[in-house]
This record gives structure tokens, sequence and C-alpha cells, in this order.
């Protein structure tokens, strides 16, 4: 299956390119992004705000149906944020985790 392309005007990012510290700052990069207005992607970065290990542990069709939001939009979000998709930023919870 091909990646699907980037749309027009969005700034291109590699894979991976932006990283955060804390879940915290997913917050603040949302409030950066042009998306920020967008009830879906302010949802999806609440919700992965206060339950990390359920973004962590659970399986996109649980956590998109427990935000109110498609799987394809949990994509979209994370893309939006600076990961390649929905298993990078899956995969930086369980490390952000690991830790604990």
């Amino acid at each position: 299956m091909r990646p699907r392309p980037l749309s027009a005007g969005r700034p291109k990012r590699a894979a991976g390119s932006r990283r955060y510290d804390h879940p915290l700052e997913i917050l603040r990069a949302v409030d950066e992004t042009r998306w920020a207005s967008r009830p879906a992607l302010r949802r999806f970065a609440r919700f992965a705000i206060d339950h990390p290990f359920e973004m962590a542990f659970d399986p996109v069709a649980k956590l998109s149906a427990r935000m109110g939001i498609a799987p394809s939009t949990m994509v979209r979000c994370a893309r939006e944020l600076g990961f390649s998709g929905y298993r990078e930023m899956r995969q930086w919870y369980l490390d952000y985790l690991r830790p604990l």
C-alpha cells in the first residue's frame, strides 16, 4: 500500500521530526498548529494527555470509539503532530511510560 500524499499547503516534515519530552507538550503543539480550532484534534490531544496508558496499550478502534472520532482521523492527528503515523505516536507513549 502506497502512502497517501501530503495535502497541499501543509509543510512537509520528516517522519518523526517532532519530539516531545512530556505528553503536555502535545497540547502545546496543537495550539501552534492551524488545526487548533478543529474539535477532533483538540479531543485527540486532550485524550492523549489524560490517558497515556490507553494511548500506549489500547487498539486504535477502541480509542477512536472512546474519543468519538474515526480511526483515520487519529492517524491524521498523529501526522499533524509530527509523527509518521499513529504507530509511531503509540511507540512514543510506550517509550515514555517504560521507566514507570
